[in-house]
């Protein structure tokens, strides 16, 4: 209730505050041989409509800005991080002690016939070693290429996989200048629709034009904070996804030696899982925030199709000053400063009737909001899928061991009764 109720806060304090930038500008002059008269049309210059403006932005939108200066902070620490363990002395001294401690147990067990010797256990605990080694004595440079390539570029690449999908966009992933991907470039343009200057116009201009309008500028002013809600969620799960992997990255060194002992491998694993987690959660996430935006277009460019100028209109009869507004333009070109209801603007109405419906559709409107109040609602819903799709991998672990106990025991009842 109490969400519902600060949700709610936010809409009114938003209305209030598009109402009040939406204000009658200051006077201006009349155009030499404009009328006098209350409400007259005046001349309007076509370059202040919405149709007019530029929309064509090539530089980078809002999620790949954000989402570029992340990763170069978090790439930046993490090597710091890394480089920082491995060339501390007493990291390197307790690796060397695990190693002894490897190879000694390894030949206890061995000839006291605990363990067998045999390729599959020697290539095995081989192999262990040569990992941890590389790691270490190779660097970051090393890690990077065959590590957190895998899980940042391979999570990338997915997710421009499936925005091509959703868009019918199937042009290379872009790549900014430090080579990082950037996969949300194909989404941009339609992000950039909702948030445009044209759709903060349209709800200022339904706002003000009653008595219909308040309520239809309400629902594009609830349907733009839903979808601002959604962008937001969907960079805070992307980022955060960037930071731990970073974090888990930078303590791989750590970790990856838990991988020699049974009595530790679940940390390693534990640290593996996780990393499939925050792997999984934004590929999760887009994959079903871009087949929702995608729908939104519809009802965003429906909207936007509705054309506003910048009117001027005398305020008062007898003096020289105008007021100006952004008003609808209607079917023959003309912007007028009346009202709208929803049978039609009120000058066509006085008239006879017979008037066209509001500029912006109501079904429009509800689209919009509807589908962006979802996407947002259940973000939370696929980042819980995620989280236990990889969770699955620690649980496998486990099920794994207890089927292979069970055989191996059947298997010596089988052989003790022959």
């Amino acid at each position: 209730m109490k969400n519902m109720i600060h949700k709610w806060a936010l809409c009114g304090l938003m209305s209030l505050v598009i109402v009040t930038l939406s204000a009658p500008a200051q006077a201006q002059p009349v155009p030499v041989g404009g009328g006098l008269g209350i409400l007259a049309v005046a001349q309007q210059n076509q370059a202040t409509c919405t149709k007019d403006m530029g929309g064509n932005n090539k530089n980078d939108g809002i999620l790949t800005q954000v989402i570029d200066y992340v990763k170069e902070v978090v790439d930046q620490a993490t090597q710091e991080l890394y480089d920082g363990i491995i060339t501390h002395n007493s990291f390197r001294a307790a690796v060397n002690a695990a190693f002894e401690l490897f190879v000694t147990l390894f030949g206890v067990m061995f000839i006291f016939g605990i363990v067998p010797l045999t390729l599959g256990q020697s290539i095995t605990r081989l192999f262990k070693m040569a990992i941890i080694l590389a790691m270490i004595n190779e660097g970051f440079p090393f890690f990077h290429e065959y590590a957190i390539r895998f899980f940042n570029d391979g999570t990338d690449e997915l997710i421009d996989a499936v925005i091509s999908i959703a868009t019918g966009d199937h042009t290379p992933m872009a790549v900014n200048g430090n080579g990082n991907p950037q996969p949300f470039k194909k989404i941009e343009g339609i992000v950039g629709k909702a948030l445009s200057p044209q759709m903060m116009i349209a709800t200022i201009t339904s706002l003000t034009t009653g008595p219909s309008g308040p309520a239809m500028g309400g629902l594009l002013g609830m349907g733009i904070m839903a979808f601002i809600q959604m962008i937001v969620k969907a960079l805070k799960v992307y980022c955060l996804s960037l930071v731990a992997k970073a974090l888990l990255f930078g303590m791989a060194p750590i970790f990856v030696c838990f991988i020699m002992f049974e009595r530790t491998k679940h940390m390693f694993t534990g640290w593996l899982n996780q990393l499939v987690n925050f792997s999984l959660q934004p590929l999760f996430l887009f994959t079903f925030l871009s087949f929702y935006i995608i729908l939104m277009d519809s009802a965003a460019k429906n909207i936007l199709n509705a054309n506003i100028c910048w009117t001027e209109f005398e305020h008062m009869s007898g003096t020289s000053s105008t007021a100006a507004m952004w008003r609808f333009q209607s079917n023959n070109g003309n912007s007028t400063p009346t009202d709208w209801t929803w049978k039609g603007a009120v000058d066509c109405i006085k008239k006879g009737g017979g008037c066209p419906d509001f500029p912006i559709s109501i079904i429009d409107l509800l689209t919009f909001l509807i589908l962006a109040h979802l996407a947002y609602r259940f973000s939370d819903v696929v980042t819980m899928i995620a989280t236990e799709i990889s969770s699955s991998t620690l649980m496998l672990d486990k099920v794994q061991g207890s089927l292979g106990k069970y055989f191996q025991e059947m298997q010596k009842k089988k052989g003790g009764g022959g």
